[in-house]
């Protein structure tokens, strides 16, 4: 039995190029006018970045680099979450009076810690390019000083604290300054007894006044800057950008007529597929006729002489 082979004949290829070349044309250049409209009809938007870095403390030793640098990565991820709190945004939006509060401004604002590394960029977007950079250096700055205030009250907190340890210790060694004195002009004072507890009292009063420089020590660090947990902030101010970010329309339209090709190409394959398949029943129908005709032509029987 012979195989059925379907061929396409070159005269139909002609004939779908002559039915289908206005679809060709007409699909992209349709989707790449429909993509610039829209493209261009919408609003364009700026992205303005500034760049913070979260440093060791100045006066930090050599074996605290490291923890301090590991230290400033966490604090980049932490401050990540803060920067478009109302407690940042309010004020900049009453500074810059903007047309809009904080609330909107929070969705244009995206803080994000870059991995691996202690910088924190905060990204602003807005329709005037001008006004993206000043939100973004508005906004850094503004947190900067709120991190600053927080580090403030911690130390004031901080500081308190320390000056009511230093008092108790004063207040201690006082005490026992004074046992020591009251034992020494005691008529016993040469017993051994007495000359133990006076003693172990001056152990005591040494140690106490160890705690106590300590403690002063600790009180009188510098603590200018901007310091929270051993770390600083430093601003790197955004620059005003040229180019707005959305909408790509050069790639929106080059999309759109690839588009359009695909749209194309597709219908002329269904075309091409639908065409096929009604040749190929075509050609099975006829080939199933002249196999039962032949079938049937041996078996007849010979007219009588």
């Amino acid at each position: 039995m012979e195989e059925t082979r379907l061929e396409w004949p070159f005269s139909r290829t002609l004939e779908m190029v002559r039915r289908w070349w206005w679809l060709v044309l007409l699909a992209p250049l349709l989707s790449a006018a429909a993509a610039y409209g829209v493209s261009s009809a919408q609003q364009s938007l700026f992205t303005a970045t500034a760049t913070l870095l979260v440093n060791p403390a100045v006066g930090m030793t050599a074996s605290d680099s490291y923890n301090a640098i590991q230290s400033g990565k966490d604090l980049a991820e932490t401050y990540e979450q803060l920067v478009d709190t109302h407690a940042v945004l309010v004020p900049v939006v009453a500074e810059l009076g903007l047309p809009y509060d904080a609330d909107e401004l929070s969705k244009r604002v995206t803080a994000t810690a870059v991995q691996n590394t202690q910088l924190l960029e905060v990204d602003v977007s807005d329709t005037d390019p001008l006004r993206a950079a000043q939100i973004a250096k508005a906004v850094s700055l503004q947190f900067v000083d709120h991190i600053a205030q927080q580090a403030i009250q911690l130390s004031n907190t901080y500081r308190a604290a320390l000056d009511q340890q230093v008092a108790d210790a004063e207040r201690q060694i006082a005490g026992i300054t004074q046992e020591i004195e009251t034992l020494e002009e005691s008529p016993n004072v040469g017993s051994r007894a007495v000359q133990e507890q006076i003693a172990s009292l001056r152990t005591s009063l040494d140690r106490l006044g160890q705690f106590r420089e300590q403690l002063g020590a600790t009180n009188t660090t510098n603590t200018d800057g901007v310091v929270v947990n051993g770390q600083v902030i430093v601003v790197v101010e955004p620059a005003v950008p040229k180019t707005p970010y959305t909408p790509h329309v050069t790639l929106a339209v080059a999309l759109a007529t690839l588009g359009g090709f695909m749209i194309a190409g597709g219908a002329i394959a269904l075309d091409k597929w639908a065409s096929s398949t009604v040749g190929f029943a075509g050609d099975r129908s006829s080939s199933s006729s002249r196999s039962r005709r032949d079938s049937w032509e041996p078996h007849q029987q010979p007219e009588a002489t």
